[in-house]
């Protein structure tokens, strides 16, 4: 590996430290259950740990290869980043899922950011399916199933 190699390698490191760190979430069973649904009832393969890039003008996802750039500084400069919980790409449009929990409440900050994140999401023309930690955990499995169907208008594939 040549040093120009060597710099990108290092520079994108950023990437594998904090997919790595994800793996400690609090919302794991929320997500496994999320999972679960939306393969058994609509057919769906869901993926975490998956980064979207959004175009800064235009606000559309935009495949990305990481390794043309130097530094994480000039993608963050050129591009919206975003680490969704759960990504489902056989769908069009893809899906996005995201389930808060009460971190995401507790100060104007994170409040700040979670709404600009779902204000991204929805410019960009995919969908989102946004639940609660209790939506996705507490529900019965039948009334989350019926309010998944009902939000992004799927239909049940039993």
């Amino acid at each position: 590996m040549n040093l120009e190699e060597t710099l990108k390698k290092k520079s994108l490191q950023w990437i594998h430290r904090d997919r790595r760190e994800r793996h400690d979430e609090g919302d794991i069973d929320e997500k496994f259950r999320v999972v679960q649904i939306l393969k058994k009832y609509f057919n769906l393969d869901a993926l975490s740990d998956e980064i979207l890039f959004f175009d800064r003008i235009t606000g559309k996802p935009v495949d990305l290869d990481q390794s043309q750039f130097e530094s994480k500084d000039e993608i963050f400069h050129r591009y919206i980043v975003h680490k969704p919980d759960l990504l489902i790409k056989n769908h069009k449009p893809m899906i996005i899922v995201e389930i808060d929990g009460p971190v995401h409440w507790e100060n104007t900050k994170a409040m700040k950011k979670t709404n600009q994140r779902n204000a991204d999401y929805e410019a960009s023309g995919l969908q989102m399916l946004w639940l609660t930690k209790d939506d996705a955990l507490v529900k019965q499995q039948s009334d989350l199933v019926l309010n998944i169907s009902a939000r992004l208008g799927l239909r049940l594939k039993i």
